[in-house]
């Protein structure tokens, strides 16, 4: 807190680590007469949440000064050739406000005998961003320069074989 300069600007990180159970957030509270913004988490820090394999993470922004949209997941922007149409110029310091969430789980293993064992994979990805922000006036979309956009993703992804010896020939059949 700055009383001279009118600024109140404070950090909150919670953090959990009990059994199987995991997570982490950030927050930052930042008021100044002309700048102010609230972040639980941020698309570059996202809050997560993970039990037995499964995280939950997101973001919730408001204020005059937000991050851009985020990327689509690594995974998911590789199975649609990493697309991108967005003029970053416009957002990197939009106001408005942006949440985003998404759940992951990813499980493997494998399950042997003499001669041979089964193995398999499975990876899942769900989620979305939604943001609102104002761009001016100028900008040709939106009403009176606010503009609503978002995207919803799912991935899967798995596979299963079987691999060993069969008398002196090695084998891995993968489906």
């Amino acid at each position: 807190k700055s009383f001279n300069n009118k600024i109140f600007h404070a950090n909150l990180e919670v953090a959990i680590n009990y059994n199987n159970i995991t997570g982490k957030v950030s927050s930052i509270l930042h008021f100044e007469p002309k700048e102010w913004y609230v972040y639980i988490g941020t698309p570059s820090n996202r809050g997560y949440v993970s039990v037995i394999g499964i995280t939950l993470n997101s973001y919730f922004m408001v204020g005059n000064k937000i991050e851009p949209m985020p990327d689509l997941p690594g995974p998911v922007a590789e199975a649609f050739g990493k697309p991108s149409s967005r003029d970053e110029s416009l957002t990197t310091s939009a106001k408005g406000f942006a949440v985003g969430a998404s759940l992951e789980y990813g499980a493997g293993g494998t399950m042997g005998w003499d001669f041979f064992e089964a193995y398999g994979d499975l990876s899942i990805i769900v989620g979305f961003d939604v943001m609102m922000q104002k761009y001016g006036s100028s900008y040709p979309c939106g009403l009176k320069g606010w503009y609503l956009r978002g995207q919803l993703y799912a991935y899967a992804s798995g596979s299963v074989g079987i691999r060993g010896s069969f008398k002196i020939k090695k084998f891995d059949c993968k489906v």
